[in-house]
C-alpha cells in the first residue's frame, strides 16, 4: 500500500473536523451527549490541524493522526480514517508504522479510548492491553 505523509496545514481544519465528527460523534454522544459548539470550540483548541499528520492515497487525503513524542512514550492522541478507507487496513498500517517509531526509540506507544468507542478490539489487535480502567476511557499501552 503506497501511502503519503504530510504535515497538516490551517486548511485541512475543516476536513479534520469532519472526519472527527463521522467517527466519534456517536460515541462522545452515547458516553457524555454531543454539544456542536462545545465539541467544535474544544477541538479547535486543543487538537491544531497543524499537529496532525495527513496520509493520502493516490493523491487523496484519506487518514489523519496526531502522534506526540513524549520524554519515555509516545502517546496517539488520534487516528482518524476516512469511513470510506476503513477496514482496508489504513489504520492498522499507520498504527504498524508508529509502533516501529516507538520500538525504535525504545519507548511504549499509548493512548486512551472512551468506554462507548468500539475501537478497542482493534487495538487489542495490534497487541496494545489495556493499563488503566477509567469511568470514561480506558487507556492502553504497547511496548516493544
Amino acid at each position: 500500500m503506497c501511502l503519503a505523509e504530510r504535515q497538516g496545514k490551517i486548511s485541512d481544519r475543516e476536513w479534520i473536523w469532519r472526519i472527527y465528527c463521522q467517527l466519534l460523534r456517536a460515541p462522545i454522544e452515547q458516553q457524555w451527549g454531543w454539544d456542536e459548539k462545545s465539541q467544535h470550540d474544544n477541538f479547535s483548541k486543543n487538537l491544531l490541524a497543524t499537529d496532525f499528520i495527513v496520509v493520502s492515497k493516490q493523491g487523496n487525503d484519506i487518514a489523519a493522526y496526531l502522534l506526540r513524542d513524549r520524554d519515555d512514550h509516545f502517546w496517539l492522541e488520534m487516528i482518524l480514517v476516512e469511513v470510506k478507507y476503513q477496514r482496508s487496513r489504513i489504520g492498522s498500517e499507520l498504527l504498524k508504522k508508529m509502533q516501529s517509531k516507538a520500538a525504535d526509540a525504545g519507548k511504549p506507544l499509548m493512548l486512551s479510548v472512551m468506554n462507548s468507542n468500539p475501537v478497542q478490539g482493534f487495538y487489542e489487535k495490534l497487541g496494545f492491553v489495556s493499563y488503566e480502567q477509567g469511568a470514561d476511557f480506558r487507556k492502553m499501552r504497547w511496548a516493544p
